[in-house]
């Protein structure tokens, strides 16, 4: 996929993100859906997902690769599993008429640059990992120099969130977003502490 180059890819529009790097488990069940995963699983090809939210569909997503059909049924539908690749932003949609095809569209592929210091976002993630009074086994150094994506996963964000995180374009505003949610999360194990510990005074 060459970056910042406009290309034409399948559409397959869901109310979720699957960032790069990551992977998600889908039922497929209409025909449409069904012919647009034989046509790019045989040729392990891509296909986008543009987020869609309150029945509007966003210019912001991902491209995917199937790794695997993980099952097929008698009534032709199936459960696929995908990988997040890159992240996209539609140029313009391209609507098929007919309901049986898929839609396509011109999307530009979006760089994954990392901040040139991201050692703030890594502290701050070991930081939050700590605040769980978990064994930490997803903790990062400062020479793994992990992507933003990559601590993203580990974050349990909303759908919504991850549209926001991958909207932002450039990696120091990703970066940034992250900080300010790692923050927010380190603040509510605080208080939820607090709690535990008041009522077992009481």
């Amino acid at each position: 996929m060459q970056l910042n180059k406009t290309i034409d890819i399948p559409m397959f529009p869901l109310s979720l993100v699957v960032l790069p790097g990551e992977t998600e488990s889908l039922h497929i069940f209409e025909t449409r859906y069904k012919k647009l995963v034989n046509d790019t699983f045989n040729d392990n090809k891509f296909f986008g997902i543009p987020f869609i939210h309150i029945d509007e569909l966003h210019p912001y997503g991902t491209t995917v690769r199937i790794k695997e059909i993980t099952n097929t049924y008698p009534d032709g539908t199936m459960d696929i599993l995908v990988e997040g690749l890159k992240v996209i932003h539609i140029e313009m949609l391209h609507e098929n008429e007919n309901q049986n095809q898929y839609d396509t569209a011109t999307v530009k592929i979006l760089p994954s640059c990392q901040p040139r210091d991201i050692i703030p976002l890594i502290e701050a993630f070991n930081s939050y990992k700590e605040s769980l009074h978990e064994e930490i086994q997803s903790t990062f150094t400062d020479q793994e120099q992990p992507g933003i994506f990559e601590i993203a996963r580990h974050l349990s964000l909303t759908e919504l969130e991850k549209f926001e995180l991958i909207k932002l374009e450039k990696s120091t505003k990703r970066m940034r977003y992250l900080i300010n949610k790692i923050r927010l999360l380190i603040e509510i194990n605080k208080r939820s502490d607090q709690l535990n510990n008041e009522f077992y005074l009481n």
